[in-house]
């Protein structure tokens, strides 16, 4: 094991001994989205579990899928497991492999149905994916911790008006309509580039955007999975016109990196090779919190609201 799981957005593996090459594997799925639109949906568990094996620096190369879903008797029900397999294709089709324009094929899969209770009440359509990415040298794949303080931190992917689905919503007790859309060309762009920073050793770290949006994102970030949380960051939410709370919760695609000051200029070249904007967020710190504007946590307060959400959820 290279990178255990918790500690990327995908696991990383050297399987062969002796050999250089690595192997990342990740696993997304979000039903909230599905329960809104099967096909954006399905876009979108694509498009995450590919997104998430480029973060640690691998390249998707293959995937498979478990669908979870109700009673395909009912022609509602089948309707959005038809409508959720047409999603996988497409994003399968589009989000081609790095380098060609093959698509990332899907190499097994096993479909469940009649996933309902004793009353009739269904699961959320929930196709489930799993994405395999390679890299040639598993020694430069990276986690998403923090790692120093002064470094700077950089958003790819502007915020949008995409909070249906989004875990914002689900506390607020909210469902809402406007379920992420992927870019298939903008999705790709920031990929691929992502990969190539890696490739070059140019970040030190980097976490995708997903549940919880800009601010779950960079929260994760500075307490870095299992690590000891020592690193903080300032941020500032400048970078747009959008209300606060849509820059801050909205799950539209996209990263967070981490990048030493004599890195930018040719982290930057890559970005504009790929026709990426990175947006400039802010300055990691050595002092254990997150500054978002006039928002302030120490890294202990978000780890006790991370490590006790079960406990909360269960009272």
């Amino acid at each position: 094991t290279v990178i255990g799981p918790g500690m990327a957005d995908a696991a990383v593996i050297a399987p062969l001994r002796g050999s250089s090459y690595g192997a990342a594997i990740a696993v997304d799925a979000n039903p909230r989205y599905c329960r809104i639109d099967p096909f954006k949906g399905a876009v979108n568990a694509v498009a995450e579990a590919m997104r998430n094996v480029a973060a640690v620096g691998a390249t998707p190369y293959g995937m498979t899928d478990c669908l979870c879903f109700g009673n395909p008797e009912k022609p509602e029900q089948f309707n959005d497991f038809c409508e959720a397999v047409e999603g996988i294709s497409e994003a399968a089709r589009n989000l081609y492999r790095k380098g060609s324009k093959e698509p990332v094929p899907f190499v097994s899969g096993n479909v469940s149905f009649y996933n309902e209770s004793a009353k009739g009440s269904s699961v959320d359509p929930s196709p489930v994916i799993g994405c395999l990415g390679i890299m040639q040298d598993y020694s430069k794949a990276i986690d998403m911790q923090v790692k120093e303080a002064g470094s700077r931190l950089f958003l790819l992917g502007q915020r949008k008006d995409e909070l249906g689905g989004s875990v914002y919503y689900e506390v607020m007790g909210e469902l809402g309509a406007n379920v992420p859309a992927v870019d298939y060309r903008e999705e790709r762009n920031r990929m691929y580039a992502v990969i190539d920073a890696v490739d070059n050793r140019l970040l030190l770290s980097c976490h995708d955007i997903s549940d919880g949006g800009l601010f779950g994102c960079v929260a994760e970030m500075v307490l870095g999975g299992e690590g000891d949380g020592a690193i903080g960051a300032e941020i500032s939410l400048d970078f747009s016109n959008e209300r606060k709370d849509i820059k801050l919760f909205s799950e539209s695609p996209g990263f967070v990196v981490e990048v030493r000051e004599e890195n930018i200029s040719r982290f930057k070249e890559i970005m504009a090779r790929h026709d990426v904007d990175a947006i400039e967020l802010g300055r990691t710190m050595d002092e254990p919190r997150l500054v978002i504007d006039s928002l302030d946590f120490s890294n202990e307060e978000l780890r006790t609201a991370w490590m006790s959400g079960v406990k909360e959820a269960l009272k």
